[in-house]
């Protein structure tokens, strides 16, 4: 018996991380040898079975993975019938796991970033885990404080990892994150983060009505430690991006920009470390176009002194670039003088909303059939002399025909087809994804013209419009019409499809009262896949039709179809009943008149067992028929038969 020692860590992160012992096996026969492995030990795992040619030498390869911290004892047999059992004892000895490295994480100042700690259960019971954070300014796990993480027998869990920098450069951001185990030791992971300097951020959008205005705050949080005073600028995008300047941080936003800013007091505002600055801003568009501005933050040391940055911080970000002397200013001495963020501001103006729903175009059609429209629309403020309103800002005409002559007006046509789509693009937009998914494929809108009035500058856009819906509908659209310059325009639509003509008539004849008669018919989905549906009879029909299945599948085209049967039970003799068999799926109807007939009455006909003895006299023998309704509405008084004999029976 041979005594060894094995170490390693417990391992958290990986399940393949194991030390490797090898041990030294030899075949001193001349002929193969196999011996069979008995490993005993938590943790330790190896080949069952070696197999020698005679005289060869191998290295057995033991692995120890423990999931247990602590010290064990375990045991390596070796068995062959030849040469007997080579034992090994095994000291196992499990050490708390060394801290792992993250990799460094990069984010901007005012700005967060993230990255995952994988965490693995090599166990076969559920651990818990409690997470420690020494640096929680800077670093935070995105998990509940109050509750444990539970980890799953033999499986992983990423958690998630916030870095927020508050400071160029290094400096202090670095973390040590723990997750304390009671099975397993504690797993520590060594975090670290660069601050770097801010870049443009993506542009705020914000629309207001035409010749209105709105509002919006741009949240500003100080990501320092320190007290900082704050400067803030509105300015134009083309003096922007010609170059921030001292002179230009100074300056204002021009008079005739659509843009305020509403602080009373924008420059030397001082601001504690961590606190937040709300930036009001209204927007007032005068023009049907877009209106850039930007909004620049200048932040600088209250102390007076420039703020430092290492040559981390100067590989992630140079300041020698254009994009570097946006974000800060340079001292004489090399250290920064001020940081500034910048938030790009797009404005969007619209027209003003149709309010009165007689003024929305209305488009209405049979369900199952097809109309083609013009529809014309009105931009008001697509030219600086057409700002004023207009009467009619959308209306909808029959197509002109082509051997027909155009109505002449003051206006003139500036484009036709593709030349059109150029300037203005468009597009319809749904009350919700349902509407869409069902209007989209029975809709068709192109723009045909466009013209512009002379005087007025007024353009109307005119567009050639096809409704064709499959099932009856109501629902409200909105066309929606920008200009290469910026501008939106909205015009509501309202869709209507009217019930379709019947299918089929279906007649059932009746078998007999209470007794039930049924027939059935095939029908496919007319697509390419099977398609649900639903199959009901509407408010009125009467009770006595049943049919069958209602809900299911219809099955696609180029197969026999589903079959749906209606059945028929009468419970009054002599009554037709009537009915109105609806299927629908998501996109299509069909509609069948149901009608019920009563069964045919057939008197019978016999003739009797034995003839009438004769001699039959004939009928007309007898005299002329006589009118017995004729004279009983001639009496005067009651006949001898009648209970009260010789009464009169007119009215006095």
């Amino acid at each position: 018996m041979f005594n060894l020692e094995i170490t390693n860590e417990c391992f958290h992160s990986l399940p393949q991380s194991a030390a490797m012992m090898e041990v030294p096996i030899q075949n001193p026969t001349d002929k193969e040898l196999t011996l069979s492995v008995t490993i005993e030990g938590a943790g330790l795992s190896g080949e069952p079975k070696v197999t020698l040619t005679p005289g060869e030498e191998k290295w057995y390869q033991l692995l120890f993975a423990p999931t247990v911290v602590g010290k064990t004892r375990g045991s390596l047999i070796f068995y062959g019938d030849t040469v007997g059992e080579f034992w090994y004892d095994l000291d196992l000895v499990a050490n708390t796991p060394a801290p792992k490295v993250l990799p460094q994480m990069e984010c901007e100042l005012g700005r967060w970033t993230r990255q995952f700690i994988r965490l693995y259960n090599p166990t076969d019971e559920p651990i818990e885990l409690e997470p420690q954070n020494n640096n929680p300014n800077n670093f935070s796990l995105e998990v509940d404080p109050a509750k444990p993480v539970i980890l799953q027998p033999r499986s992983s869990l990423m958690v998630p990892l916030q870095f927020l920098p508050s400071a160029l450069g290094s400096a202090n951001h670095t973390a040590e994150i723990t997750f304390c185990t009671e099975q397993l030791g504690d797993w520590v992971y060594l975090a670290s983060g660069t601050g770097i300097l801010p870049q443009p951020l993506d542009p705020v959008m914000v629309s207001a009505e035409f010749q209105s205005n709105t509002s919006l705050i741009i949240p500003f949080r100080n990501p320092f430690d320190e007290p900082v005073i704050v400067d803030v600028i509105l300015t134009d995008q083309k003096q922007f991006l010609h170059r921030i300047s001292e002179s230009v941080i100074k300056q204002s936003i021009t008079t005739e920009s659509a843009f305020c800013l509403l602080l009373k007091h924008p420059h030397n505002i001082h601001l504690a470390p961590r606190a937040t600055l709300d930036l009001p801003l209204t927007f007032a568009p005068n023009r049907m176009e877009l209106h850039e501005a930007v909004c620049v933050v200048s932040v600088r040391r209250e102390d007076g002194h420039s703020w430092k940055f290492g040559q981390q911080a100067m590989k992630i970000e140079t300041l020698d670039g254009e994009s570097g002397e946006r974000s800060a200013s340079r001292t004489s001495s090399g250290g920064l003088r001020d940081v500034r963020w910048i938030y790009p501001i797009h404005g969007v103006p619209e027209s003003h909303p149709v309010k009165d729903a007689a003024r929305a175009a209305t488009v209405e059609c049979q369900a199952r059939n097809r109309v083609e429209e013009r529809l014309e629309v009105t931009l008001m403020g697509a030219a600086p002399s057409s700002a004023g309103g207009y009467p009619n800002p959308m209306k909808t005409r029959a197509i002109t025909p082509i051997d027909a002559q155009r109505p002449s007006t003051d206006g003139v046509i500036v484009g036709e087809g593709n030349t059109v789509a150029e300037e203005f693009s468009y597009e319809i937009e749904y009350d919700s994804e349902d509407a869409q998914s069902l209007l989209e494929h029975s809709l068709g809108l192109s723009l045909v013209r466009k013209q512009r009035d002379r005087v007025s500058g007024v353009v109307v856009l005119v567009f050639n419009l096809i409704f064709a819906p499959a099932k009856p509908l109501r629902h409200n659209v909105e066309l929606l019409v920008r200009s290469a310059t910026g501008g939106v325009w909205r015009f509501p639509i309202r869709l209507c499809a009217t019930e379709p003509t019947p299918d089929d008539i279906i007649t059932i004849e009746s078998v007999g009262l209470n007794k039930e008669s049924a027939v059935a018919f095939r029908l496919t989905s007319q697509q390419s896949h099977p398609i649900a549906f639903h199959a009901y009879f509407v408010a009125g029909s009467d009770p006595e039709f049943h049919v069958s299945p209602q809900t299911g599948e219809l099955l696609p085209l180029g197969t026999n179809g589903t079959q749906i049967g209606i059945s028929f039970t009468p419970c009054i003799y002599g009554k037709q009943y009537n009915a109105k068999l609806v299927i629908q799926t998501h996109d299509m109807q069909w509609t069948y008149n149901i009608r019920g007939m009563p069964q045919v009455y057939k008197p019978p006909v016999g003739r009797s067992s034995s003839p009438i003895a004769g001699p039959h006299p004939k009928p007309n023998l007898f005299g002329p028929k006589r009118n017995f309704l004729k004279e009983n509405m001639q009496l005067v008084t009651t006949g001898v038969s009648s209970p009260i004999k010789g009464t009169s029976i007119l009215l006095k």
